[in-house]
């Protein structure tokens, strides 16, 4: 990249990181300011929220995009329950891990976070600018070879996903209750996401009416949210319903701004799927079908404003990741330098059929370090990445978020698009995931749909030119 054609805006935001490590550094130490961390913390998050949001919506990214949400999102999952003990409302929280953690650690950790947000951030703009990323959807023709491609990886994964979903109900039925939950059914988990993936080809290519494929998200929706009820999974849920609602917005919503019904509609739906998604974690211990009686007997609950506070705790838990990543990095491990980004394509091999793959465990630390501590407060990339680079992984994240956005080449009408909203389903679980855990969803999702989609336009392009 020539110097002199860096945007003065990706400039701006390399001095703004520079200054948030500088501060952090400086920060750090300082008694006044450990013992009060939440605040402290929080006011650094806000003011770089101020800074981030009014770039994203000055550069035109759309609200409905990986880009937007995934900051967004790490915004709700780092900070949620920091803001509440900011706030003061640490007296709803059902489940209280900071006491497990110095204030030393958890003002080093929040430090940490608001840097690395500023780093995932820098990353989007860089590919933004540099319009090196697909976010719109555009007006190509039909595809025949993507729609076939579709209802080939539906096919597969329809199947796969009814039998994990009937395995999940059915343990749950069986047992009353959320927490004994079916965990895997083996090849099948893997393959299952192919029913989102043909759902996505399908919609892309452009071979069906605007009505067809309204109604096909929308029964994709409606299915995803009645298993997300009976089983109370809510991880692939969540980001398969985003992308497919990101992918509709984006495909036909209107370019102007939005009609104030549109807003209403939106705003009443993520209400409800909030509402719903706190209370599916009130009832995950008990009997499970006393939610469907809560939910018939008080449809009003949906509506409620109560899931606010929820919402914060109940995503926040993973900010508690990375403490755990912090309290064990570099103190009693070593920092890995990269090392976990190698051992992670062993996910990609038949482990069933291994003796031994224990050294599979360390593509992510946060498994182990959760078994340690008996907290499942599950990972996130940027644990992931402290735990390789400690404070030199801001350039790392940001070259990383760059390259996961990159747009992919093809001459296939509609496939940089496809692939787009496939990574928006794997890529915006690194909130809650490590990159090791995305390895084999990207094979499965993207390279298999991608040789098939190849596989047919061949077939198709030959017999065009021998009927030519």
């Amino acid at each position: 990249m020539n110097i002199r054609s860096v945007p003065v805006a990706v400039v701006i935001n390399c001095f703004i990181l520079a200054a948030f490590v500088l501060i952090s550094v400086a920060m750090q130490g300082n008694t006044f300011f450990e013992n009060n961390w939440a605040v402290s913390v929080s006011i650094f998050a806000i003011i770089e929220m101020i800074i981030q949001i009014p770039q994203l919506l000055y550069y035109s990214i759309p609200i409905f995009s990986l880009q937007f949400l995934f900051i967004i999102m790490h915004y709700l999952f780092m900070f949620g329950r920091v803001f509440i003990y900011a706030f003061g409302f640490n007296y709803v929280l059902f489940w209280d891990l900071s006491k497990r953690y110095t204030v030393e650690t958890l003002f080093e950790a929040g430090l940490f976070v608001v840097c690395g947000i500023q780093a995932v951030f820098l990353g989007i703009l860089i590919s933004w600018l540099r319009k090196d990323t697909s976010v719109l959807i555009y007006n190509h023709k039909a595809s025949t070879s993507l729609f076939l491609a579709g209802i080939v990886c539906f096919l597969i994964g329809f199947p796969s996903e009814i039998y994990t979903d009937y395995s999940k109900v059915m343990t749950s039925f069986v047992s009353g209750s959320y927490k004994n939950m079916a965990s895997g059914v083996g090849i099948y988990d893997d393959i299952a996401p192919l029913f989102l993936v043909g759902i996505i080809l399908i919609i892309n290519s452009n071979y069906i009416k605007k009505k067809t494929a309204i109604l096909l998200s929308i029964l994709s929706i409606a299915y995803l949210g009645f298993v997300m009820i009976l089983t109370g999974d809510r991880r692939y849920q969540i980001s398969a319903i985003l992308a497919l609602t990101c992918l509709m917005v984006q495909k036909y919503g209107k370019q102007r701004k939005m009609r104030i019904r549109t807003i209403a509609i939106g705003t009443i739906a993520i209400v409800v799927t909030l509402n719903l998604l706190f209370m599916i974690r009130e009832f995950r211990t008990t009997e499970m079908n006393l939610l469907l009686s809560y939910i018939i007997h008080n449809p009003i609950k949906l509506l409620s404003l109560d899931f606010l506070i929820e919402t914060l705790a109940e995503f926040g838990i993973s900010f508690y990741s990375v403490c755990n990543i912090l309290k064990y990095f570099p103190e009693k491990y070593v920092f890995r330098w990269g090392k976990t980004f190698f051992v992670m394509f062993g996910n990609l091999l038949p482990l069933g059929l291994m003796k031994d793959i224990s050294f599979v465990d360390e593509a992510s630390f946060s498994n182990i370090i959760n078994e340690i501590e008996g907290t499942p407060v599950g990972a996130t990339m940027l644990g992931d990445f402290y735990c390789n680079f400690g404070w030199l992984s801001f350039i790392f994240i940001t070259i990383f978020v760059y390259f996961i956005l990159v747009k992919s080449k093809s001459s296939i009408h509609g496939w940089a698009e496809t692939r787009y909203y496939i990574g928006f389903y794997i890529f915006l679980s690194l909130v809650r995931a490590t990159v090791s855990q995305c390895i084999r969803p990207l094979v499965i999702l993207v390279v298999f749909p991608y040789i098939i989609v190849n596989l047919l336009n061949n077939i198709l392009t030959r017999r065009i030119e021998l009927h030519s």
